[in-house]
């Protein structure tokens, strides 16, 4: 019951002709821009390939012709939401969960973005990259509607873990496939 009144509460209709124009009762305080919305999704998709492909490479143990090709795309994608979520950090109300998590988003992947840069030479930084993007992750699932006090949170931090966990694991092995496997000549195509 309590869900039909806030879906009515926010949805503005008005039925025959000549009715008054409706006015929305909820409003978002920020509007999103096609700026905004852009770099947003420049940092999901920097953070879903860094962290797919990141786990790609654990899941098949990549040997030492991989690193530079893995350092690379974790770099670009690394790199890619960082950008993203520093154009949408500016753009954030101040003191809110989710200008935080971004804020620390944006730490964690300039990190892991400057791991994969110097990974090609120092490779233990490469494990430690890797880190960085599988800790981004979690961004959307903090920062995001799941911690809100109306939502069942037994329910959905976990289906918001697995639906970014889900496309990371899509987007970022397609990208390990188009780019890594061809670049590091290896077999894993084919499994």
């Amino acid at each position: 019951l309590e869900f039909r009144r806030v879906l009515f509460r926010s949805l503005a209709f008005a039925v025959g002709a000549g009715s008054a124009r409706p006015a929305a009762l909820l409003t978002a305080s920020v509007p999103l821009g096609r700026t905004t919305m852009a770099f947003r999704l420049l940092f999901y998709a920097g953070l879903l390939v860094a962290a797919g492909v990141s786990f790609f490479a654990l899941l098949h143990r990549l040997g030492e012709a991989a690193r530079a090709p893995l350092a690379r795309l974790l770099f670009f994608a690394l790199l890619a939401a960082f950008v993203g979520v520093g154009v949408v950090v500016r753009s954030s109300p101040g003191g809110t969960r989710n200008a935080l998590v971004l804020q620390v988003a944006l730490g964690v992947a300039v990190v892991g973005a400057a791991c994969a840069a110097l990974a090609p030479r120092v490779p233990r930084l490469l494990a430690l990259a890797e880190a960085c993007a599988l800790a981004l992750v979690v961004a959307p699932t903090l920062s995001g509607h799941a911690l809100d006090p109306n939502q069942p949170q037994l329910l959905a931090v976990p289906a918001d873990l697995a639906h970014t966990a889900s496309a990371a694991v899509w987007l970022g092995g397609l990208a390990a496939l188009l780019w890594l496997v061809p670049r590091a000549g290896l077999d894993a195509a084919r499994r």
